[in-house]
């Protein structure tokens, strides 16, 4: 981050000489600034995308039944209107959200919710919840 072209070795004398020195001093302050104040944002950048490469690369597993299973425990729904919703019974659809959630690595339904709108399933304000 030192600037190639003010010198490390001071100048003889004059205030040209102070000016280069307070000038290189500047740059490098600033240059530390950036590296001290800016490290939180490279970091989660970093993490950002690692997560989103994990979240999708999880979901490249799920079948589109998982997929719809996954989007209607996101709005909300009971397992009755989840087997209404997909025409299948009430006990195939315990049997696949537990076999999604093993899959997914998941510990229960809201863990799947969270799941569904990091990974982009869901999205905050598709659809009016309680009504």
């Amino acid at each position: 981050m030192i600037p190639q072209t003010v010198s490390m070795e001071p100048a003889k004398t004059g205030p040209f000489g102070i000016l280069a020195r307070l000038s290189w001093l500047a740059v490098t302050l600033f240059g530390l600034y950036q590296i001290i104040f800016d490290w939180p944002s490279l970091i989660a950048d970093t993490e950002i995308f690692a997560v989103e490469s994990a979240v999708t690369g999880r979901l490249e597993g799920l079948t589109d039944l998982e997929r719809d299973l996954l989007a209607a425990i996101a709005r909300g729904s009971s397992d009755v209107e989840i087997s209404a919703e997909l025409a299948i019974h009430t006990g195939m659809v315990k049997l696949q959200v537990r076999g999604m959630l093993t899959k997914l690595g998941l510990r229960d339904r809201v863990q799947a919710v969270v799941f569904a709108y990091e990974s982009g399933i869901a999205k905050p304000g598709d659809h009016d919840i309680g009504h």
